[in-house]
Order: structure tokens, then sequence, then C-alpha cells
């Protein structure tokens, strides 16, 4: 009948998907420090979770708000928030109130 059959193996290598967008324990976060408080000082560590495994739960922290004067930094692997710059009151003022909005993602494509 002359055909010939050839059979082949091919592997498939499933990967996950992004399935769970990362997500912060609280939704609001609140750190009093003093005036000198010095640069380097870690105010809070911010924690996000996020189910998903591998690159896709790989997740990044940035300040995306309300860090105008460049007084604050945030560990981008461990969301460490730590005083960058001279906290000093201005004249006359007991407090300042800094509002900063942080943002976490993850590594993933939706």
């Amino acid at each position: 009948d002359g055909l010939t059959l050839l059979n082949t193996t091919v592997s498939i290598l499933l990967t996950g998907g992004n399935y769970n967008p990362p997500r912060f324990i609280e939704h609001e976060f609140i750190s009093t420090v003093g005036e000198l408080t010095t640069i380097g000082h870690v105010i809070q560590t911010l924690t996000c979770n996020d189910n998903d495994t591998g690159i896709n739960g790989k997740i990044t922290y940035t300040i995306s708000e309300g860090n105008n004067e460049g007084l604050f930094r945030i560990g981008s692997d461990g969301g460490a928030l730590t005083v960058a710059g001279n906290l000093v009151l201005p004249d006359g003022e007991e407090t300042v109130d800094y509002r900063l909005t942080i943002e976490c993602r993850d590594g993933g494509v939706p």
C-alpha cells in the first residue's frame, strides 16, 4: 500500500498563568516618625501577598504618589519603607502629614 507512518513525541510544558493579583495585607498603614529621624531608618515594612508562583508571584513595591520631595524610599523587593531625606518641621508647625501611595505589582502578565 506504500504508506510509511512516522511517530514522534512532543513534550509540552504547561505553565500557570497570572491568575491572582497581589494584595496588601492591610489597606492603610499609619506610622509616626520624629523630626530628626535618621536617613535609612525603617519606618515600616509593608507586605503584599500573591498566590501565583514563579515570576507571576514575584512582588515589587514602588511609591507612586506623595513623595515629591523624595523624603521616603521603599525597597522594591522587600517593602521596607525608609527615611530617605531630612525630616524637618516647618517653623511654627507641630506636625506634617505625608500621604504616600504605595503600589505592589507582580511579575505576571494578566
